[in-house]
């Protein structure tokens, strides 16, 4: 049977992301090489990654099939704007040492002295790793407008996104940057064309 290995994303984020000793780092690059090499076909999502795992990762047959996202995912949800009276701000996906949530929660809390009559509704919807999330939360002084509801299914994820006035994206590591484009994007762009019908 004819074997695909699919990457959304680089293996485990980048190549020194392999674990925490050398022993670990030993068997998870052999096994990224084997992986590579014995499929029939890769996948990548971007250009770039596709050269990463050919040029850096000795890997053969890979084809790019980009991210995007499914008009199926939103039916039935409701995309209508709804009056309220906060600014409501959604910040999906994972917060981690990949994802640094920290410059958006700095710029939301400049906002904030600028603008301190503005009522905000500042959401999280996704899992946290790498950060201790109160702590950011209440160092920024956010707490009273913060909510946190953790990881959701996809279309209750979505459902969230098409609540929001503004979607808010942390994804600024540019060494991830350079190869993979995640599918949030294509999600938030669609909300986006949504919204502005």
């Amino acid at each position: 049977m004819p074997w695909i290995a699919d990457f959304r994303d680089p293996w485990q984020a980048l190549t020194d992301d392999y674990g925490p000793s050398l022993v670990h780092r030993l068997k998870n690059s052999g096994l990224h090489q084997r992986i590579l090499k014995s499929a029939d076909a890769v996948i990548a999502v971007t250009p770039e990654l596709r050269t990463h795992f050919e040029s850096d990762c000795g890997g053969a047959n890979v084809q790019v099939i980009r991210n995007g996202h499914d008009d199926a995912d939103f039916a039935g949800l409701n995309s209508e704007p709804t009056a309220h009276s906060e600014l409501r701000i959604v910040l999906p996906g994972t917060f981690s040492r990949f994802s640094d949530p920290q410059p958006i929660f700095r710029a939301l809390a400049t906002y904030r002295s600028l603008h301190p009559d503005r009522q905000l509704r500042v959401t999280h919807v996704g899992a946290t790793m790498d950060f201790d999330l109160p702590r950011l939360v209440a160092d920024n002084r956010l707490t009273d407008v913060f909510h946190d509801v953790g990881y959701l299914d996809h279309r209750a994820a979505i459902q969230a996104m098409l609540d929001a006035d503004i979607l808010m994206l942390a994804y600024a590591n540019d060494r991830v940057t350079a190869v993979s484009v995640p599918g949030r994007i294509y999600e938030m762009l669609a909300h986006c064309d949504r919204s502005s019908r």
